[in-house]
């Protein structure tokens, strides 16, 4: 099935077929709110749909893999999906936007994908940075600061 939402096309994709992000931190899901959120998805079915990527045949989880679990608990076969283009730079932003917005991020886990980011912008700086890249100096901090917020908008739409 292919719904359009918001010019955005949503398709039923095989649970079979989705892995995990790659990127993601979160490591460790609670079996009693992912046996609640089944029961949810049993009754009402899944009502947001996920965000993946293709990769190669098979789709990477970009936002919603809560919903995927609890989905193949509930017995489903299939997820609303809506199908986006994204390179690792983004997935790992995506990441941490969705880690960013959870209430019960272990420190492990909220500072894994700002690493990966850190180290990824890091070999991005700007020549005139790059050679006083200390993490200490100001400039730096402010690219690094100016650079995140400015990937984690493309997330958000404007209203």
């Amino acid at each position: 099935m292919s719904t359009a939402v918001n010019d955005r096309k949503i398709v039923d994709i095989q649970l079979s077929q989705i892995s995990p992000n790659p990127f993601n931190p979160r490591t460790s899901f609670s079996e009693e709110e992912l046996r609640e959120l089944s029961l949810s998805i049993s009754e009402t079915g899944v009502i947001q749909a996920v965000v993946l990527r293709k990769v190669g045949t098979k789709y990477q989880t970009a936002v919603g893999e809560r919903r995927i679990r609890a989905s193949r608990l509930a017995g489903k076969k299939t997820i609303p999906a809506e199908v986006r283009v994204l390179s690792d730079d983004e997935m790992v932003d995506i990441a941490i936007v969705e880690n960013l917005q959870r209430s019960d991020v272990p420190p492990m886990e909220e500072r894994q994908p700002l690493k990966i980011s850190q180290k990824r912008d890091n070999m991005m700086l700007p020549p005139s940075v790059r050679s006083s890249a200390s993490p200490k100096n100001t400039s730096v901090a402010d690219w690094r600061s100016m650079t995140f917020w400015k990937n984690l908008k493309r997330f958000f739409p404007q209203r």
